[in-house]
């Protein structure tokens, strides 16, 4: 996947790897190469409008350059210059009358040769003209991009300024709240008796020695009206700040909007003034014509009426070569209209790009606007709302009082538990040590040094003793007081609401790590887990119970079968030797009496022949001794059902014990079931609490992205300004360095012209001096001879006399 990369000063268009375009720093190089701007002129936006940032490269399809150098109001945009209509050669004309084929066929070449080239001409133009249509709409979204950018930035800034007010609004809410009722408070605080553990810190600072203080004794109302007045003057110039902030942002969002407007009509009228269908229609008609000169070429060699081919050239030179020609002249005419609308483009591109950047350059000053627009931490501001809610704060200060000692007597009271089960446990741990030293210990062929037993001591640290030792019963008089205190309605609210969550179970900090087995994870459910430990070995123990219980009810069955089948022989003439009195009371002496072996043990002779008697008797004393052993066989199944009945009856009572047991191991467990499921309800409140949480922290990060988009721009604006100002800076030194060498170069002048005048001045000097000189002399030589005629004269004056 290609990147493309256009450039908004003249809508042209490059293909580059973007494989080979590791970073921001090697895209610049390679559009300075290719597109010939340089590299700290360069400001590279996406197709979204954003600033294009090194991250995002790799995925980037489009890339807008802008030429920073001719987004200024003073330099003129590069426009195109207006080509010279493109011209051809007439088209060639032949006498009608040609007797020869040969030269019909040389006069059909020369046609179609001109054709081919009027052809190219005119397809060179139409790709010219596409190209240029590609260009201003390049050219054009180029300026979306800009006022896409421009947009996200004024966006921003509503958002920002939306949220501001809304800050400013609750903010506002609160100090004229304050500002209009911490006087009440004042006049209700007097009223609000103090604790005695709080009066010593009323006298100090209301400097008197009464034996009890009002609340109202804390504060000072002389600097709290002082405080209100200057925070009024604050609040005052907070709004005045907004105000100016609101102001500004209004009059970037109408530039803005017009400016969209703008940019709207330029499109709309850049695209309604050129039609871009008609170059390719022309050039349809020119290769039709072209096609038909071909045709008619190829028909011509094979022509055997020479009248016939010279219709056909008749054809060609008075319509085809013609139209053909004037084709060429509109196809012309439109490459200069198309270049034309591409100059007026790139004029209306450059007139919206001077407004964006213009609008740009006012959202550089709304951000010191919105630092200024921000309500300072007062102290006098704080001064007054803790007046303004000081019976609220001594309400809350008393629960905490309570809340501090409960906890402390709490604790103390945990811990000293927690020392006796310790030292418990070293006791134990002891004395099973020394049993096992003296049972076993002292049997090993060697000696175990003895070790000592751990042990762990809990230590207290800190105190509460500078807080006072507020009871409930304190509370409670508070409580009572506000009711009868007019307009402390809420007050009384907050406060009950405190004094109920005393009695709250607290909600454990520990967060549950998770889930096994369908269930909260017991190690993190603290005393609970020990519960469960107790519950399921009871449970354990119950189930082996119920498991042997069964078994011996089985056995006992199996013996009462046994027992009953006894039953059943010994009624069929098998009966027991030695019965045991008041049992088997069915077996009765009659059945005794009639057995024959029990008449010959009795000493009644047998009836009957003897060998028949003989063969009785033994069978009867054979049935006697299986009913001995039947009997004997009754007597210990009796015996062992006995003791199977007094083991049931034990187990019975064993189960009932274990089955109380249960009972009260159910409620342990339906205890801890109740804990499992307050601690279910803290994990879905916490889900929930995670929940907008995660929310938060998401609506957070979006804002933290967006304030880092923010910042990657105003990093670009500073690296731009930083770069004009590199560039000024450069311009400067340069300007500087010609200067100083104008400067060094007059100087050498000056100096030269000063040594030459100095010259020309001693040159004059010593030839006036030469020439005073000679006049001196020609002076005196003139006075000498002067003398001498004046001699002269007297001595012909003396003469003459």
């Amino acid at each position: 996947m290609s990147l493309l990369i256009i450039t908004a000063k003249d809508g042209a268009q490059y293909q580059a790897d973007p494989r080979t375009l590791a970073n921001l720093k090697d895209l610049r190089a390679w559009i300075e190469d290719h597109a010939k701007i340089a590299a700290a002129n360069q400001i590279l936006l996406s197709g979204r409008g954003t600033q294009l940032r090194e991250v995002t490269l790799a995925t980037e399809t489009e890339v807008f350059v802008f030429d920073r150098k001719i987004l200024d109001h003073n330099t003129k945009p590069p426009l195109l210059p207006m080509p010279p209509h493109v011209s051809h050669p007439p088209p060639p004309t032949e006498p009608l009358i040609q007797k020869d084929h040969a030269a019909w066929i040389a006069a059909f070449k020369k046609h179609l040769q001109w054709a081919e080239s009027v052809l190219t001409k005119g397809r060179s133009l139409a790709a010219a003209i596409s190209t240029a249509e590609a260009q201003m709409k390049n050219i054009q979204r180029s300026v979306v991009v800009a006022a896409d950018n421009l947009e996200n930035h004024v966006i921003t800034f509503q958002k920002k300024l939306h949220d501001r007010q809304e800050d400013a609004g609750n903010t506002l809410r609160i100090q004229e709240e304050v500002f209009n009722n911490w006087e009440n408070s004042i006049g209700i605080a007097a009223q609000v008796t103090l604790h005695t553990g709080f009066v010593n810190i009323a006298q100090r600072q209301a400097n008197n020695s009464r034996g009890s203080a009002m609340l109202a004794d804390l504060v000072n109302v002389g600097e709290l009206k002082k405080a209100h007045a200057v925070s009024e003057l604050k609040a005052q110039e907070f709004i005045n700040n907004m105000e100016n902030v609101r102001a500004e942002v209004e009059d970037i969002v109408k530039r803005n909007a017009s400016l969209r407007d703008d940019i709207q009509r330029a499109s709309v009228g850049s695209s309604g003034n050129y039609q871009s269908d008609e170059p390719q229609n022309i050039l349809e008609d020119m290769e039709a014509m072209t096609k038909r000169l071909h045709g008619d070429q190829s028909r011509v060699q094979d022509a055997h009426s020479l009248a016939q081919v010279a219709k056909w050239a008749q054809t060609h030179t008075k319509d085809v070569l013609p139209v053909l020609g004037g084709l060429l002249t509109e196809m012309s005419r439109l490459h200069q209209q198309a270049l034309s609308q591409k100059n007026n483009v790139i004029l209306a591109a450059h007139k919206n790009m001077i407004g964006v950047v213009q609008v740009q350059s006012s959202l550089g000053f709304l951000s010191p606007l919105f630092e200024k627009a921000q309500l300072p931490e007062s102290e006098s501001f704080f001064l007054l709302a803790r007046a303004h809610r000081l019976p609220d704060v001594y309400g809350a200060l008393l629960i905490e009082c309570v809340r501090r000692r409960e906890w402390s007597e709490k604790l103390m009271i945990e811990s000293r538990r927690l020392a006796e089960e310790l030292a418990s446990l070293k006791s134990e741990e002891e004395k099973r040590r020394k049993k096992w030293q003296k049972q076993v210990g002292n049997m090993l062929p060697f000696t175990i040094g003895e070790s000592r037993v751990l042990s762990l001591e809990v230590n207290l640290e800190g105190n509460d003793d500078r807080w006072p030792q507020v009871t409930r019963q304190d509370v409670e008089a508070f409580l009572e007081q506000c009711k009868h205190i007019p307009q402390m309605e809420n007050t009384l609210k907050e406060v009950t609401q405190l004094y109920q969550d005393l009695d709250k179970p607290r909600k454990s900090t520990r967060r549950v790590k998770g889930f096994k087995a369908g269930s909260v994870h017991e190690a993190a459910m603290g005393a609970s887990s020990y519960l469960v430990e107790d519950a399921r070995e009871l449970q354990e123990k119950i189930a082996f119970l119920e498991n042997q219980d069964l078994n011996q009810k089985s056995r006992i069955r199996r013996l009462e079968d046994l027992l009953h089948r006894a039953y059943g022989r010994a009624g069929s003439g098998f009966p027991p030797s030695s019965p045991i009195p008041g049992q088997y009371s069915n077996i009765g002496p009659g059945i005794l009496g009639s057995s024959p072996s029990m008449n010959v043990m009795n000493g009644f002779p047998p009836q009957g022949p003897p060998s028949v008697a003989s063969r009785r008797m033994s069978t009867n004393m054979e049935q006697s001794e299986r009913e001995r052993n039947m009997a004997a066989r009754i007597l210990s199944l009796e015996t062992e059902l006995n003791l199977e009945k007094e083991r049931t009856m034990q187990l019975q009572k064993d189960a009932a014990d274990r089955v109380a047991m249960e009972q009260q191991i159910n409620e342990r467990i339906m205890e801890a079931d109740h804990t499992k499921t307050d601690l279910l309800a803290n994990l879905e409140a916490q889900q929930q609490e995670f929940v907008l949480e995660r929310k938060e922290l998401q609506r957070g990060l979006a804002e933290l992205r967006q304030e880092l988009d923010e910042a990657y721009e105003e990093l670009h604006r500073v690296e731009e300004l930083k770069s004009v100002e590199i560039e000024r800076k450069s311009a400067l030194e340069t300007r500087v360095g010609q200067l100083e060498d104008e400067l060094v170069r007059a100087v050498e002048e000056k100096e030269d012209w000063q040594r030459k005048y100095s010259e020309e001045v001693e040159k004059l000097r010593k030839e006036r001096d030469e020439g005073t000189e000679n006049i001196r002399k020609d002076y005196e030589e003139e006075k000498a001879r002067n003398a001498k005629l004046e001699a002269s004269l007297q001595d012909l004056k003396e003469a003459s006399t």
